[in-house]
C-alpha cells in the first residue's frame, strides 16, 4: 500500500514537472516540454502515459482512490498534467493530438467540479470553459452529458447548449425526468427576450434548433412506445 508521504512526494514532483513543463512550451520548447509531461503523467499513475490514453476514465479514477476516497490532490494535478500535454500538441499544431489528452483533462475538471459545484473557484470553472472550447464537439456522451450539466448549473448558457446540441443530435434520451429537465431549461430561455439572450452570447435560433432536436427525440420516443403497445395488444 502506498503511504502517505510517497504520494504527497510525487504529487509535489509532478506539479515542480508542471511548471517545468508550462516554462518550456513558454519559450517555444514544445517537444521537450511534451517529454517533462510524460515522464511526469508516468511517475503519477506508476504506467506509461501512453496506456493512460487506453484506459477507462473509471479505471483512471480508480488509481486515484484510496480507501474508496478519491485523493483530489491527485486528482488536480492530473488533470492540469493532461491540459497541459493537450497545449502543447495545439503548440506543435497537431490537434488530433491534443484531442485525448484535452478529453482526459475535461473529466477530470468535471470531476472536481461536482465535488462541491457550489464552491467552484473561478480559475477551475475557466479550466472547464477553456478546454471545452479547445474539444468544441468532438467529445463522448458522458463527456457531453458533464459538460451539460455543469454549465447548465453554473448558467455558462453558451457552453449548456453546445454540449446540449452534441448530446440531442448523437444519442437518444429515453429518461423522462432528463427530457423534462432539458425541456424546462430550453423553455426558459424561449420566455427571454432577444437582447437578454444576446447579453448571454445566445441567439432565439439556438435556442429553437435545441428545442426542435429535443422534440424529435420525444416523438420519436412516443412512436416507440406506441408500436410496443400495440405489439402487446
Amino acid at each position: 500500500m502506498l503511504t502517505e508521504d510517497y504520494i504527497a512526494r510525487i504529487i509535489q514532483q509532478a506539479v515542480a514537472a508542471l511548471g517545468q513543463a508550462i516554462g518550456l512550451r513558454k519559450s517555444g520548447q514544445n517537444l521537450e516540454a511534451l517529454e517533462v509531461i510524460q515522464t511526469a503523467l508516468q511517475g503519477l499513475f506508476g504506467i506509461p502515459s501512453s496506456l493512460l490514453y487506453q484506459l477507462e476514465y473509471s479505471s483512471i479514477l480508480d488509481t486515484m482512490t484510496r480507501e474508496g476516497k478519491i485523493d483530489l490532490d491527485m486528482v488536480s494535478v492530473a488533470a492540469d498534467l493532461f491540459r497541459e500535454a493537450g497545449l502543447i500538441y495545439e503548440s506543435l499544431g497537431k490537434p488530433a493530438s491534443a484531442e485525448p489528452s484535452n478529453i482526459r483533462a475535461l473529466d477530470l475538471f468535471l470531476e472536481l467540479a461536482f465535488m462541491d459545484i457550489d464552491s467552484v473557484s473561478d480559475e477551475l470553472n475557466q479550466k472547464i470553459i477553456d478546454t471545452q472550447q479547445s474539444i468544441g464537439n468532438r467529445t463522448g456522451l458522458e463527456t457531453s452529458s458533464g459538460l451539460y450539466y455543469y454549465n447548465w448549473y453554473k448558467q455558462n448558457h453558451v457552453q449548456a447548449l453546445e454540449a446540449l446540441g452534441w448530446m440531442l443530435e448523437h444519442t437518444m434520451i429515453p429518461d423522462p425526468e432528463t427530457i423534462e429537465g432539458i425541456k424546462e431549461y430550453l423553455d426558459t430561455l424561449l420566455r427571454k427576450t432577444d437582447p437578454e439572450l444576446q447579453a448571454m452570447g445566445i441567439s432565439r435560433q439556438e435556442v429553437e434548433t435545441r428545442v426542435a432536436a429535443l422534440t424529435l427525440i420525444i416523438d420519436n420516443l412516443d412512436n416507440q412506445n406506441a408500436n410496443k403497445q400495440e405489439a402487446d395488444g
